[in-house]
């Protein structure tokens, strides 16, 4: 049997609990979010030239209306870089599609 948790709703107020949370891409966060790689000490790898770069997604987010590029926080701390690409059909175009 699972055990049941005894702790009191003041023990989990005191926890300072982080918070993810995806925010768009402002003037605050652009260039942050541009400089963003893969390695921890801040220097890009040689696997970061198989990726596509930040800024030519929030580039390429400004002519293509179905992308969305998006920062993700951890509490206040930038942590990555994602963009959504949210294609809509049209039932003409799926018909097509169908052929």
């Amino acid at each position: 049997m699972p055990q049941h948790d005894t702790r009191t709703k003041q023990h989990w107020k005191k926890q300072k609990l982080k918070m993810i949370y995806i925010k768009g891409i402002d003037t605050q966060n652009i260039f942050e979010v541009c400089e963003l790689t893969t390695n921890k000490n801040g220097i890009g790898t040689i696997m970061e030239k198989y990726f596509c770069c930040n800024a030519i997604s929030i580039a390429e987010a400004k002519y293509f209306p179905e992308m969305y590029p998006k920062a993700i926080y951890n509490d206040k701390r930038l942590i990555g870089f994602l963009c959504i690409s949210v294609l809509i059909q049209s039932r003409r175009q799926r018909q097509y599609a169908d052929i």
